[in-house]
């Protein structure tokens, strides 16, 4: 009864105020595509390095898979049922096995051992690369990047030449859209290009103003095309200009600059290409505030209700967090707040890479 009570005391802790431990934060970019900070609204995803001067941000969109239709079932399995029953009832379960391994495992390929892109099962691929060329950047000080599971927002800020510089993140719960915005702290001082790149399977690429398309077709396994895809990449900027050049946005000298990212496939029945070309179409009118507070209030309704808070916290928020991960390894009681904070970031991929509003999916 004693250890109910205990329990119970431990749940009801979960008190008003999430407090610190809800952000995870880093002083270096990352290296690797584990290192990144993860973003979805269960339709499409992005994961920013956070590289000062050359940023790579992995899209992807959920329905992108290769492969078609088959039918890799042997309808003649069920005549060899009664003897495998028999076989295990005698107990040769070594023959039994082996007469199941003859009879019920599917006839396709599969994943293709490794080629699971050019087998008809397919597999699910990356959609492909956006790049930031940063330019007119000096020395990088005070570096931060970080990800805030209480807004679903990823940021990377720093300083360079005494210039304070801001980069916001986040994949609308709201619309179906990736936002980046790009400030800093003195006017005229954006510059970058800006590319999408993916190695396979694109038909299309071209620029158009402040616009890059994309179109694609994955193959279906069996010598033909499967599903198609599409998207648009968008860049709004305040003071500036935007040209093209080589196949890449070049933005020089903005105030500030916002890039918006749609995809989608003909998964859903739908012309991708319609489909982003409607997503994007009103973005010249958009206001970034009204986007981040739409988004907000979206993603509130689910991570907002469940608050959690664990007795006599100890926490090492001041340190970043793969540092506070090597230490928590060598003594966990010396950082309870790193418990709380990898409970809520569970519960933040779940509802990133969960798609709730169907509509949003076209």
């Amino acid at each position: 009864m004693q250890s109910k009570i205990v329990l119970l005391i431990f749940l009801l802790s979960c008190v008003k105020g999430f407090g610190h431990d809800l952000i995870m934060w880093y002083d270096k970019p990352a290296k690797r595509w584990e290192e990144m900070l993860p973003l979805g609204n269960g339709w499409i995803g992005m994961m920013p390095n956070g590289n000062p001067k050359d940023e790579q941000i992995v899209l992807n969109e959920i329905s992108l898979w290769s492969g078609g239709p088959q039918d890799p079932n042997n309808y003649e399995a069920h005549h060899s049922v009664k003897a495998i029953q028999q076989l295990l009832l005698e107990g040769r379960n070594d023959e039994a096995e082996k007469l199941v391994n003859q009879n019920f495992i599917c006839a396709g390929q599969g994943s293709g051992f490794g080629n699971g892109a050019n087998v008809p099962y397919g597999c699910y691929q990356n959609f492909g690369f956006l790049n930031i060329l940063y330019s007119n950047l000096g020395e990088i000080t005070n570096y931060n990047r970080s990800l805030d599971l209480s807004t679903a927002m990823a940021k990377t800020s720093f300083i360079s030449d005494g210039v304070a510089y801001n980069r916001t993140y986040f994949t609308s719960q709201d619309k179906n859209i990736g936002i980046i915005k790009l400030d800093a702290n003195k006017k005229g001082v954006i510059n970058f290009a800006l590319h999408f790149y993916r190695e396979e399977n694109i038909s299309h690429y071209s620029i158009d103003g402040n616009e890059i398309s994309i179109r694609g077709i994955l193959p279906n396994g069996s010598g033909g095309q499967g599903i198609s895809f599409a998207a648009k990449i968008q860049v709004v900027i305040k003071g500036g200009s935007i040209l093209n050049y080589d196949n890449e946005l070049i933005i020089k000298h903005a105030d500030e600059a916002i890039i918006y990212f749609s995809a989608s496939t003909s998964y859903y029945g739908t012309d991708p290409v319609k489909v982003v070309k409607s997503n994007l179409k009103d973005s010249h009118a958009w206001k970034y505030s009204n986007l981040e507070k739409q988004h907000l209030n979206k993603y509130k309704e689910v991570f907002d209700r469940v608050e959690l808070h664990i007795s006599d916290n100890i926490s090492k928020q001041d340190l970043p967090t793969d540092v506070r991960i090597r230490d928590f390894y060598l003594d966990p009681s010396t950082d309870n707040g790193l418990a709380v904070l990898y409970y809520q970031f569970g519960r933040y991929l779940t509802i990133s890479s969960t798609a709730r509003n169907s509509d949003k999916a076209l």
